[in-house]
């Protein structure tokens, strides 16, 4: 297997460059916040890490995601797990901001004093970032609920859309989350943020084209029909194409030989993932009957595929 790179995106790095400015002169950029959607695995923060690449280098880029208080619990977080998680993620944008060139961060920032306490300082660290140009991206939103966050949000987005043409360069914050219902529950009309976004970015399972490309530049496509069987048991998620690619588990497989050998193998590794509760959202494979009964293609299947591979 070849280094894994970023395959496809061309029409969603567009719309996250028309909505982030990235080509526009720093003395006529606004602020804007915008919303990136999509499941679980589908590569919404790997987008986002390359989007990095696309942003001018006087515009530092932070991509933070929000940690989850509910983590070491079965039902629902502590307040105590909810404060150390606000706190976690007030000293994490700090230590964010100096890693994006904003040195001396700190000192742009309010005194602190008693009336601050960390939900309110979270805020003004946040509005803080924007007043100073940044791109903040906070990953899994959807635990700002859990947090109690999304007010203040709210709050940081009507301030910084109200200092139009006040701030010299103002910044751009990007919302998304991997938990669709828990994420578009945040922006419905009875909730805080409502009407607060301004477009939505969907990023959805790779075309084929796009997958056939991965597959070619991977030397997948040297075997059809693994090509095949992998196509059928992932589709278009990015996510389980890298760990297939790149993940040590899988990686003696990739010197199997023997079709029948491989497939055995091949299914004995994605029946061990399913025990990782990180795993169950993802569309990839639901349980090992299935899989197999897809895996049964017939040689119609099959020799459709080889004239769709053809025409490409």
């Amino acid at each position: 297997m070849k280094d894994w790179r970023f395959y496809g995106r061309r029409k969603e790095i567009a719309e996250l460059q028309n909505g982030l400015e990235l080509g526009t002169a720093q003395s006529t950029r606004h602020f804007h916040s915008l919303r990136v959607r999509g499941r679980r695995g589908v590569g919404k923060t790997h987008l986002l890490k390359q989007m990095k690449e696309y942003t001018p280098a006087d515009v530092p880029f932070i991509l933070y995601e929000l940690p989850d208080p509910t983590m070491y619990s079965d039902g629902p977080p502590s307040p105590e797990a909810i404060i150390d998680g606000v706190k976690e993620v007030n000293n994490s944008l700090q230590l964010e901001a100096e890693k994006a060139g904003l040195q001396n961060f700190e000192v742009k920032l309010p005194i602190r004093t008693s009336l601050y306490h960390d939900r309110i300082w979270f805020k003004e660290v946040l509005a803080t970032l924007l007043k100073a140009g940044a791109v903040v991206v906070l990953d899994e939103f959807h635990l700002a609920r859990d947090l109690g966050l999304a007010s203040y949000v709210k709050q940081v987005i009507d301030e910084a859309g109200g200092c139009q043409g006040i701030y010299k360069n103002p910044g751009k914050l990007v919302l998304m989350g991997s938990h669709q219902q828990k994420f578009d529950d945040l922006f419905r009309p009875d909730q805080p943020l409502y009407g607060r976004t301004g477009a939505t970015v969907h990023v959805r399972p790779w075309r084929l084209e796009t997958v056939m490309t991965m597959a070619a530049k991977q030397g997948i496509m040297a075997d059809p029909r693994r090509f095949l069987t992998l196509w059928t048991a992932y589709g278009g998620m990015p996510r389980n194409w890298q760990r297939y690619c790149t993940a040590p588990e899988y990686k003696h497989l990739h010197g199997i030989e023997n079709d029948r050998e491989w497939r055995k193998t091949f299914l004995e590794v994605e029946s061990k993932g399913l025990a990782d509760p990180r795993e169950r959202d993802c569309e990839s494979i639901t349980n090992r009957n299935k899989l197999n009964r897809k895996l049964h293609i017939n040689r119609l299947n099959y020799s459709l595929f080889l004239n769709v591979k053809l025409s490409f």
